[in-house]
C-alpha cells in the first residue's frame, strides 16, 4: 500500500510538471527535435533535417468551426539546438502579394503569417512575431493578454532574429499564377528565454504554449497588382480571415491559455538506435496491433495486410471480430507467425435485450441511480457489475463463443473496469467538469448486490457511509472485485489452453484511482497499459515513467507493452515513443490502431526497428 500511494504521488507530481494547465480540450500539440545541421534561413527548406522534421497539422479557422474550412493550405515545421529554434512555415497562396516595408508596422493590414510563444505558459511578457511575403517583421511583447489589460510593446525587438522568404511565382503581379510561399526563421533562445523561468528552457518534456496564426484578405486584381475588396455598402474593406494551427474558439488570438503545446525533445530528428537494457529485452521486444474486424474483407485482402504486418515486425493482433471472420483470419494470421487474440469488450455493455431482462446486473452510482438511465458522460457508457455471480457466468458463456474458434490465441479483455470515477485530465474540457475528488453521479458501485456483500464483510453498508469516497476499505472491496473477476475469467481461458491479456489504464496508480483496476494482481499473459499521453496532458516521456510503474509493479513477471496512441503521434512522435517504452523496461508496444497507422507510421515503424 505503502508503495502505490508513493508511486501515486509521484506520478501525479511529475505530470503536473511536464504540462501546461488549463489546455483546451482540442488544443494542438507539436514536438520539436534537436538538429546537429546549420539551418540557413533563406526560405528553402534545403536541409535535410527539414526534410526530417514532421509537418504540423494543416491550419483551421480560428474558431474551429469545420464548415469555415480555410480555402488554402498553412502548415508549419520547427526544429531546434542549443542556441536557437527554427522554424519553417508553408503558406499555399495562388495570388502573393505584400506592400509594408517598414519594421514594426501594422504587418496584419498585408497577408501575413504570425508566430505566438509563451516559454513559462504564465500568460505573461509572451512574444508575437508577424512578418509578410516581403520579409519585413513585426516584434513585439505583451505584458499580458489584452483581456487582462496587457499592453502591446512594440519598442521589443528579438536580437538575432533571421528571416527569409521564398516565392513559388511571383510578389505583387496579378498576370502571374502564384503557389505558396515559405517563411524561414532563426529565433535565438538568447532573446525567447531573457527573464523566463529557467525551467521553461527547451529541454527533454519543456512544453511551451504557443500557436501560430495566418491573416488572409479578400482581394482582387488591380492591373497588374491587387487590391483588398470592398463591401459595396459601406464601401470598408472585407473583414479578413484567420486561420491557425490551434483553434480558439472564436476570433481573439490573445487567450494563451488556449493555445497549443510546443514540447521539445533531446533527440536528434535522425533517430539513434532503440536502447534497450539489454539482450533478453531486445531479443524479446514484441509488437502488438490493436484493429476493427473487417468483416467484409475477402482472404485475399487479409492475406495481403497480414503480410505487410510480418514485414513491419508485427507480432500479434487484439482484433475485435466475430467468429466467421476470425475462422477466416486466423490460418493466414498464423501463416505468417501472428499471434491472433479476440478483442473482447467486457464490462461496458449496451445489449438491449440483457438490459430489459437483467437491469439488476448494472452499476449503481452514489446517488442511487442505474447506469442505465443515467449513464456517466456519454450515452453508452453502461456496465456491468463484477460483484454479481451472474455477470461471471454470462461473461464466461460469451467467451465461450470465441474461445472454441480453432487456432485462436486468448482474449482480450478491454472495457474490464467501473466507469471512471475521475476522468483523464485533458477530458474535463469537453464534458465540461472539475474532477478534483471523486464525486457521486461517477462513484460506482452501489447496487444491491456489492451493498450485501460488502455489508457481511465489514458490518456497514456503503450506501450510508458518511464519506464513501474516502474510505480505503471501501475503495479495495472494488479493486478486488475486479480482480475476482479477471482471476476466474484467467482460470477459465487457461483451463482451455488460451491466453488471458488487458487493455489497462496507466500505473497502475492511475488506473486505480480512476477506474478500480489494480492490475498488478492480476493473472495475465500479457498487459498493455493504454499510455495515452494527450488524454493526460502529458509529455511523450510520460509514457517512460508510466511505463516504468508498470514493470516494477508487477507481483510476477508478466510482461508489459506501452500501449501507444496512434491519432495523437506523428510518425517520428512514435519512434520517439518508442524509445521512451524501451527506456522504461517494456517488453514491447501495443498500437491503437490499425485503422489510424498511416503508410509513414509504417515506414517509421520498420526504420526504427530496422526492418
Amino acid at each position: 500500500m505503502k508503495y502505490y500511494l508513493q508511486a501515486f504521488l509521484i506520478c501525479f507530481l511529475r505530470l503536473m510538471i511536464v504540462t501546461i494547465p488549463a489546455l483546451a480540450q482540442d488544443a494542438k500539440h507539436y514536438t520539436c527535435y534537436r538538429t546537429s545541421e546549420r539551418i540557413l534561413a533563406d526560405g528553402l527548406l534545403n536541409e535535410p533535417d527539414w526534410a526530417r522534421a514532421e509537418w504540423s497539422d494543416d491550419f483551421v479557422d480560428i474558431t474551429g468551426n469545420p464548415g469555415l474550412k480555410p480555402l488554402f493550405r498553412t502548415r508549419i515545421k520547427m526544429l531546434r539546438d542549443d542556441g536557437n529554434l527554427y522554424l519553417a512555415a508553408e503558406l499555399q497562396e495562388p495570388h502573393i502579394w505584400a506592400t509594408i516595408h517598414k519594421r514594426d508596422a501594422v504587418i496584419f493590414k498585408d497577408n501575413d503569417f504570425e508566430i505566438f510563444l509563451d516559454p513559462d505558459g504564465d500568460g505573461l511578457n509572451y512574444y508575437e512575431i508577424e512578418v509578410n511575403a516581403l520579409g519585413t517583421i513585426w516584434d513585439l511583447m505583451l505584458t499580458k493578454a489584452y483581456k487582462d489589460q496587457g499592453r502591446a510593446l512594440s519598442s521589443w525587438n528579438m536580437k538575432g532574429l533571421k528571416t527569409g522568404i521564398h516565392i513559388s511565382g511571383t510578389l505583387n503581379d496579378a498576370s502571374h499564377p502564384d503557389t505558396s510561399w515559405t517563411v524561414e526563421m532563426v529565433l535565438p533562445l538568447s532573446g525567447l528565454m531573457h527573464g523566463k523561468k529557467p525551467g521553461s528552457c527547451p529541454a527533454e518534456s519543456v512544453q511551451w504554449r504557443a500557436n501560430f496564426s495566418r491573416v488572409e484578405w479578400k482581394t482582387e486584381a488591380q492591373g497588374s497588382g491587387y487590391h483588398k475588396k470592398t463591401d459595396p455598402n459601406t464601401g470598408k474593406e472585407l473583414p479578413e480571415d484567420n486561420w491557425v494551427w490551434s483553434p480558439m474558439r472564436e476570433v481573439n488570438m490573445h487567450i494563451p491559455e488556449r493555445w497549443g503545446r510546443l514540447e521539445f525533445s533531446d533527440e536528434n530528428i535522425s533517430p539513434v538506435p532503440l536502447p534497450f537494457k539489454n539482450e533478453k529485452q531486445k531479443n524479446g521486444f514484441r509488437i502488438w496491433m490493436w484493429m476493427g474486424g473487417h468483416e467484409s474483407w475477402k482472404a485475399e485482402q487479409w492475406d495481403s495486410v497480414l503480410a505487410v504486418f510480418r514485414s513491419a515486425g508485427i507480432y500479434g493482433i487484439l482484433i475485435q471480430a466475430d467468429p466467421a471472420t476470425l475462422s477466416t483470419m486466423i490460418p493466414i494470421a498464423h501463416k505468417y507467425g501472428i499471434n491472433v487474440q479476440e478483442w473482447f469488450i467486457t464490462m461496458m455493455n449496451n445489449d438491449t435485450n440483457l438490459i430489459r431482462t437483467h437491469p439488476d446486473w448494472f452499476v449503481i452510482n452514489r446517488e442511487g441511480k442505474s447506469c442505465i438511465g443515467d449513464p456517466a458522460y456519454v450515452s453508452y457508457y453502461r456496465f456491468l457489475c463484477p460483484s454479481n455471480p451472474e455477470v461471471h457466468r454470462y461473461l464466461k458463456a460469451r467467451m465461450d463463443e470465441y474461445l472454441r474458434i480453432p487456432g485462436l490465441d486468448g482474449i482480450h479483455l478491454d472495457y474490464i473496469r467501473y466507469p471512471d470515477v475521475i476522468l483523464p485530465m485533458a477530458l474535463w474540457s469537453k464534458y465540461g467538469i472539475i474532477q478534483d475528488r471523486e464525486y457521486a453521479p461517477y462513484d460506482y458501485c452501489y447496487c444491491k448486490v456489492c451493498r450485501e456483500k460488502f455489508s457481511s464483510q465489514c458490518m456497514t453498508d456503503p450506501f450510508t457511509m458518511a464519506n464513501p469516497d474516502s474510505n480505503a476499505i471501501w475503495r479495495q472491496f472494488r479493486y478486488d472485485q475486479l480482480t475476482s473477476l479477471v482471476k476466474e475469467l484467467g482460470d477459465y481461458c487457461h483451463g482451455k489452453g488460451k491466453e488471458l491479456s488487458a487493455a489497462v489504464f496507466p500505473g497502475p496508480s492511475i488506473a486505480k484511482q480512476l477506474v478500480r483496476q489494480a492490475w498488478d494482481e492480476w493473472p495475465l499473459d500479457e498487459v498493455m497499459p493504454m499510455l495515452y499521453q494527450n488524454f493526460y496532458n502529458g509529455s511523450l516521456d510520460w509514457i517512460r515513467l508510466e511505463t516504468a510503474e508498470g514493470v516494477k509493479s508487477m507481483d510476477q513477471p508478466v510482461p508489459v507493452y506501452s500501449g501507444l496512441y496512434i491519432p495523437s503521434l506523428t510518425p517520428r512522435e512514435l519512434q520517439s515513443a518508442i524509445v521512451k517504452s524501451v527506456e522504461g523496461g517494456a517488453s514491447g508496444i501495443c498500437l491503437f490502431n490499425y485503422e489510424a497507422m498511416t503508410a509513414r507510421h509504417m515506414e517509421a515503424l520498420r526504420e526504427v526497428f530496422g526492418k
